[in-house]
């Protein structure tokens, strides 16, 4: 089974980015990425392929 990452820990494996650095590499506001990473809101699709797209992580590695 393959290991599943939070978003935290794929924005600091991620070149120790900050939130709103990764935020803005994902194309998303810096207050969205915020509720994303706190769990106050839920990925959408076209969010977790912009995290695939910009990153080395597969969306079977993402932990939702």
């Amino acid at each position: 089974m393959e290991r599943k990452y939070t978003l935290k820990e794929i924005r600091i494996l991620t070149n120790d980015m900050t939130q709103e650095e990764f935020a803005k590499m994902i194309g998303i506001e810096y207050r969205r990425y915020q509720n994303l990473e706190s769990g106050k809101v839920k990925l959408l699709a076209k969010e977790l392929f912009q995290i695939c797209d910009n990153t080395a992580f597969s969306p079977k590695q993402v932990k939702l």
